[in-house]
C-alpha cells in the first residue's frame, strides 16, 4: 500500500501492523519526522520515498491500493484530476485509492469561524471539496465508497459516550446523503 503523501505518519505506522506500507513525501522534513514517529513507535517495515505525488516514480500496477488523507487541501483544485489519475495510475487492476478531503460543509463553518472570529479572509474551495467539485476530480474514475467521518467533537464525545456508540452513530451519518457533507472529512474509494 502507498500511502502519499505519508506526512508525519499518522496513518502509515498503525496501518503497517497489517499491511505492507511504502510512505512517499515530497518534503524531506515531513519523511525525517514520520520516520522518526515509527522508530518511536516501534514500526520498521515502512518504505520511505521521497518524490512528488504529481510524478511518482513507481510503475504501472505496483501497489494493492493507494491511500491519500488530507493531499488536496495543500495544491491548487486545478491539479486534482491529474494526481488523482496519476495515484491511479500505480494500482494494481482491481485495487482501490482512497482519498480523504476536507468536507466542503464543514469547511463553510471553518470560513464562518475565520472571518467572524479570528478574521482571517481565504478561499474555502481551496481547503474543502465540495459536491460539485466530486465529478470534476474523479472524473473517469468510478466511485465505489464515499463515507463522511470524523464529525466535528466526535473525539470528545467517543471519550464520553465510548468509540463504539460514537463509530455507529458517525456511520448512520455518513450513510445520509446530504447530511454526510457536514463531517469533517469525506473518504472517496475510487
Amino acid at each position: 500500500m502507498l500511502d502519499a503523501p505519508v506526512g508525519t505518519g499518522r496513518v502509515a505506522i498503525p496501518l503497517a501492523s497489517q499491511f505492507s506500507i511504502t510512505g512517499a513525501d515530497i518534503s524531506p522534513a515531513m519523511l525525517s519526522s514520520a520516520k522518526a514517529r515509527a522508530k518511536t513507535d516501534g514500526v520498521d517495515n515502512i518504505s520511505w520515498v521521497e518524490c512528488s505525488v504529481d510524478r511518482l516514480p513507481f510503475p504501472d500496477g505496483h501497489f494493492d491500493a493507494v491511500l491519500t488523507a488530507r493531499l488536496f487541501q495543500h495544491v491548487p483544485k486545478q491539479m486534482a484530476h491529474a494526481i488523482v489519475c496519476e495515484l491511479s495510475r500505480v494500482i494494481k487492476p482491481g485495487g482501490v485509492l482512497v482519498v480523504q478531503f476536507r468536507s466542503g460543509l464543514f469547511g463553510v463553518v471553518l470560513k464562518f469561524l475565520r472571518y467572524y472570529v479570528i478574521r482571517k479572509t481565504g478561499n474555502i474551495r481551496h481547503k474543502c471539496i465540495f459536491p460539485d467539485q466530486v465529478q470534476e476530480f474523479f472524473k473517469g474514475h468510478e466511485i465505489v465508497a464515499r463515507f463522511g467521518y470524523k464529525f466535528p467533537v466526535s473525539g470528545r464525545a467517543a471519550r464520553l459516550l465510548g468509540y463504539r456508540t460514537v463509530s455507529s452513530v458517525e456511520r448512520v451519518l455518513a450513510s445520509t446523503p446530504g447530511i454526510r457533507w457536514f463531517g469533517k472529512y469525506m473518504t472517496f474509494v475510487v
